[in-house]
C-alpha cells in the first residue's frame, strides 16, 4: 500500500487527533513563555521593545486561529473553514515577515547590550522563518486536498513550537546531551518537537497503514534545516559572519 492510498478512518478519530496536537502544542507555548511574563508583570525584567509585542501577538493568534480551524472541521462547517483559511493567508504573512524582522531587531538589541548569546541564537528563528512558510504556502496550494493540507498545517505548526519547548525543556536536555555539538544542540533544541512529528507519523500508521506523502517528505526536510540549524550555531565562524548580518563589528 503507498501513502496515498485511501484508508477508512473513523471522522472522530482524525478530529480527536489534530485537537490532541493542538492541546499538547499550547501547553509548550505556555510552559515556555508563561514563567518569563510573570518575571516581567512582577517587574522583574524590563519589557522587551514593542516588536516582541507584536510577535506575541501574531504567534498567539496563530495558535487561537489552528484551535478555530479545528473545531469548525469538528463541527463540519467547512464553507466557514475554507473562508477564514484564506484570511489566515494574511495571518501567516505577517507571522514570517514580523518573525524575521524582530529576530534581527532583537539580535542586534541585545548585541548592543552587551549580550552576544541572541546574536548567535539569531540563526534558531531564522531558520524557523524559512520552514514556517514553506509549509503553510504548501498548505495552501493543497487546500483542496484535505488529507495533505492538514498534514502540512500540522507540520507548520511544528516547526514554531521551538521556542516554547527550549525554554523549559532546553537547559535539562542540555544537561544530558550538552549543546555546543551539532547532534547534542538538535537533541537540545528539537527533540520534543520530533517526538511531535513522530507521534503524527505513528498515529498514520496505526490508522492507514502507511505514513502520508506529506510526512515522508516534510518531516526529513524540518530535520535537514534544523541540523543545518545546529550546525551553525556550534561552528566557531557564525558569531563573527552573525555580526556582518546585523550591521556590527
Amino acid at each position: 500500500m503507498s501513502s496515498l492510498d485511501p484508508v477508512h478512518v473513523p471522522a472522530s478519530s482524525e478530529r480527536n487527533f489534530y485537537l490532541i496536537f493542538w492541546v499538547l502544542s499550547l501547553a509548550a507555548v505556555l510552559l515556555g513563555f508563561v514563567p518569563g511574563l510573570g518575571l516581567y508583570l512582577a517587574g522583574a525584567k524590563p519589557w522587551p521593545p514593542f516588536v516582541v509585542h507584536m510577535h506575541a501577538v501574531l504567534f498567539y493568534g496563530w495558535m487561537a486561529f489552528f484551535l478555530v480551524q479545528i473545531w469548525l472541521v469538528r463541527t463540519q462547517n467547512l464553507k466557514t473553514h475554507m473562508k477564514l483559511g484564506l484570511a489566515g493567508i494574511g495571518l501567516g504573512a505577517a507571522m514570517t515577515v514580523i518573525g524575521t524582522f524582530m529576530t534581527f531587531y532583537m539580535a542586534k538589541f541585545h548585541y548592543l547590550n552587551g549580550e552576544s548569546r541572541q546574536l548567535e541564537f539569531m540563526i534558531v528563528p531564522l531558520s524557523d522563518m524559512v520552514s514556517f512558510p514553506i509549509f503553510f504556502g504548501a498548505a495552501i496550494a493543497f487546500r483542496k486536498t484535505a488529507a495533505t493540507h492538514k498534514r502540512l498545517m500540522l507540520l507548520a505548526t511544528t516547526v514554531l513550537l521551538g521556542a516554547g519547548f527550549g525554554r523549559f525543556m532546553g537547559r535539562p536536555l542540555s544537561e544530558v546531551f550538552g549543546d555546543d555539538t551539532t547532534f547534542g544542540f538538535w537533541f537540545t533544541r528539537y527533540l520534543m518537537q520530533f517526538l511531535m512529528m513522530a507521534g503524527a507519523m505513528i498515529y498514520d500508521l496505526a490508522t492507514r497503514r502507511a505514513i502520508h506523502a506529506a510526512y515522508l517528505i516534510g518531516v526529513p526536510f524540518v530535520l535537514a534545516v534544523q541540523l543545518f540549524t545546529a550546525y551553525v550555531i556550534t561552528n566557531p565562524a557564525w558569531p563573527s559572519f552573525a555580526k556582518s548580518l546585523i550591521g556590527v563589528s
